[in-house]
């Protein structure tokens, strides 16, 4: 089996630029700059007051899942008539 025929299910990669790479994998520049911003306030920086959390520290990793493209809440909305003849 030849390279080519291996991998022509595969459409051709799309090359993107490095704003197109962090837009899509994080919420863009805005996103780093707000962030940026928002830790160099010391009420916000550290999330406590006198410097030490109420209880030790668990997490050790974090995902973040950027997930767009779902369908709107308004286009999901289901009228349910007979829940006003039935509540209360």
């Amino acid at each position: 089996m030849s390279e080519s025929s291996a991998f022509s299910h595969c459409k051709e990669a799309e090359v993107l630029s490095r704003r197109d790479f962090l837009w899509q994998s994080g919420g863009g520049l805005g996103g780093l700059a707000l962030a940026s911003m928002l830790g160099r306030e010391p009420l916000l920086a550290n999330g406590v007051l006198h410097g030490t959390l109420h209880h030790p520290p668990r997490a050790k990793r974090v995902i973040q899942l950027f997930m767009g493209g779902a369908a709107s809440h308004l286009d999901t909305f289901d009228f349910k008539p007979a829940l006003i003849r039935h509540h209360g």
